[in-house]
């Protein structure tokens, strides 16, 4: 699932702009378009009009180039919906039929003119209103453009600038499809990838996750153009967490029920878990739980079935690495806490609980010490943890209150932050409840402020043991 694109191994088949593609380009084949008036009206020379009339007869293999000339030609010159529609046809069955023709006509644009060059032509043809001829212009001119070595011409430049013209209109159905579309197929190439992120692409596109949910085709063919620009580590996936692109991913995994859409939303995760930072994101973002719900589900893709386990199997590693002791320590010294798996995890307490008898107590004295931060955050988790040490060492309660930090737990009710006030307060009610499990359910739906007189709550809890213990020292600065 996770191969690189360059290797033509995809989710799926990049899909057309919309599901009626083919009944499209059945309808143009089947117009009776009048080739005479063409020619008559001098838009056709005899010799384009008697090669598009014998089309069907005419041998590739002998005149490949040659085709092409005369189809390039009359496309450069007529200006009638109908021709032009069918022109552009013939020109991509024959490149799908042939794909050698994407070099013969590379051949040919470095003989022409800059103004009339293949490139110039369907550039030209971008700018017009019928979105079918958009399509088309476009679907071939990505097929052009894939085979470039240099993504820095005017062609490009020109290219990528109506994508983006089109990026900044969602509203344009048509126009939105088209250029998405035409991102699926040339992101699959590096070098343009590369330009589209560096052009700021990324921030036109993301948007779209969120916007577009509704429309299951587009936001697969979105997620794909996403899951393209994740294959480079180094460069892209650094902008797409910048982009904050996990939360818009696990917000489709838990909304979306379409396989194509979960499929290739874990393909991008799986590609961005060699990543350190996205990794942790991604549990920090809650994950796990998304991915195991996604787990009890009976999936008949058998890519997505594997890039599922994959992805809980490297999640599931990498959460047993963050919850270490060492690493819990290593947070401690820097004397600055947050909400990292290491404090979420009750397997972390039922396992190192012990851990903070060691050395005369030195982590339950380097934990306590934070709780004269200034910083909220800190201290919301400090008392976090304080909880957890009441409620899963056999002496905890005892020993918050031996070392004094039971009464300022208390202090910090009548703290001004609601998250501290939240987390005093479980603290406190964890240092009182013999058995915490049978009260915690009714306290999942704790609001921010404790109660309308925190201080009043806190006196009335207090017990007389705490009048004379004695205050931590001031948390040591790093």
């Amino acid at each position: 699932m996770s191969q690189a694109p360059e290797k033509q191994a995809t989710p799926a088949p990049a899909p057309t702009p919309d599901n009626s593609q083919e009944a499209q380009d059945a309808a143009v084949l089947a117009t009776r378009v009048d080739w005479q008036a063409q020619l008559q009206a001098n838009v056709l020379t005899q010799r384009e009009y008697d090669f598009i009339v014998r089309f069907a007869s005419l041998d590739f293999n002998t005149g490949g180039e040659q085709i092409f000339e005369v189809l390039l030609s009359a496309l450069s010159k007529t200006t009638a919906l109908e021709p032009l529609s069918y022109l552009l046809l013939m020109i991509d069955n024959t490149l799908k039929a042939h794909p050698e023709g994407i070099e013969m006509i590379h051949t040919i644009a470095r003989r022409s003119p800059r103004d009339n060059s293949p490139f110039t032509i369907f550039l030209r043809l971008l700018n017009r209103t019928d979105p079918y001829i958009r399509s088309k212009a476009l679907h071939i001119l990505c097929s052009l453009l894939g085979a470039l070595n240099d993504v820095q011409g005017e062609v490009v430049d020109a290219f990528y600038q109506s994508i983006y013209a089109n990026l900044r209109r969602p509203e344009d159905a048509e126009g939105l499809n088209v250029a998405v579309s035409a991102l699926q197929i040339v992101l699959r190439k590096q070098n343009l990838r590369l330009k589209f992120f560096h052009e700021h692409g990324l921030d036109l596109l993301l948007p779209l996750v969120a916007s577009k949910a509704a429309n299951v085709q587009l936001l697969y063919q979105v997620i794909f153009c996403v899951w393209l620009m994740s294959f480079n580590h180094v460069e892209i996936i650094p902008g797409l967490l910048q982009a904050n692109i996990i939360p818009l991913l696990i917000q489709v995994l838990k909304t979306q029920l379409k396989e194509k859409v979960i499929r290739v939303t874990l393909a991008i995760l799986k590609n961005m878990s060699g990543v350190e930072a996205a990794c942790t994101q991604m549990i920090d973002q809650g994950l796990v739980k998304v991915l195991h719900n996604l787990m009890v589900q009976k999936w008949s893709d058998e890519d997505l079935q594997s890039d599922l386990e994959d992805l809980v199997e490297i999640l599931n590693g990498r959460v047993a690495a963050l919850i270490s002791i060492d690493v819990y320590s290593q947070e401690l010294e820097k004397g600055q806490l947050t909400w990292t798996p290491v404090h979420k995890s009750d397997k972390f307490w039922k396992d190192n609980y012990t851990k903070f008898d060691v050395d005369n107590f030195r982590l339950l004295r380097t934990l306590g010490a934070l709780l004269y931060t200034e910083h909220p955050r800190t201290l919301a988790v400090t008392c976090h943890d304080l909880g957890n040490f009441a409620r899963f060492h056999p002496r905890g309660k005892t020993l918050l209150e031996e070392f004094g930090l039971k009464a300022k737990i208390l202090e910090l009710l009548g703290h001004q932050d609601a998250e501290v006030q939240k987390e005093a307060l479980l603290c406190v009610q964890k240092m009182l409840v013999q058995k915490w499990e049978n009260l915690s359910g009714g306290l999942s739906n704790l609001g921010g402020a404790p109660s309308p007189n925190p201080a009043g709550r806190a006196a009335a809890m207090m017990s007389p043991l705490n009048k004379e213990i004695p205050q931590m020292p001031p948390a040591p600065k790093h």
